[in-house]
């Protein structure tokens, strides 16, 4: 796939999407907190002379540019698909043998806190009948307003910040 070098306004909306999934990272506590904020920063090509495939990235900004969808719609999945190449990233690296440098069970334990932040910044979008939704397995809480939250997504796994405080091993 070809990579492009991006422009300043690019650049200035890659820096606020990585900022934003970088502070999306702190609702989770030490340590998994600071392992998220570090994946993120980690991933994030602004300020570095190197070229970086930024449709993972900006693709809801230049959806968003040719429909006037909501910007903020648009930022929000956005930093939601930063998380989602993170997550498949940990498991795709975990798959074949874990040269990113985290130990096997953090990596799997980070990159399905990445799931559910996606699946939060997703679910504040898409109704619970969308496609997206529709298509993914056990889905069992609502919203009042019949959106998903993140701690309703994923099946068995459920890792909101709040659960992750009171359940994490001490």
């Amino acid at each position: 796939m070809k990579t492009v070098q991006a422009e300043p306004d690019v650049d200035r909306e890659i820096a606020d999407v990585f900022a934003e999934a970088a502070a999306g990272a702190n609702a989770y506590p030490e340590p998994m907190g600071d392992l998220l904020r570090g994946l993120v920063l980690r991933a994030d090509p602004t300020g570095r002379d190197r070229k970086s495939n930024y449709i993972a990235f900006m693709l809801p900004a230049w959806i968003g540019e040719r429909t006037g969808a909501d910007p903020a719609m648009c930022r929000d999945l956005a930093v939601g698909n930063v998380y989602a190449m993170l997550h498949f990233f940990l498991l795709d690296d975990a798959m074949d043998g874990g040269g990113a440098g985290l130990e096997g069970r953090r990596s799997l334990a980070a990159g399905q806190l990445l799931h559910a932040l996606f699946m939060e910044r997703y679910g504040r979008h898409f109704p619970p009948d969308s496609p997206l939704v529709v298509l993914l397995p056990d889905v069992s809480g609502r919203m009042g307003d019949g959106r998903l939250r993140g701690r309703d997504c994923g099946g068995r796994i459920r890792a909101t910040p709040a659960r992750w405080r009171a359940n994490r091993p001490r």
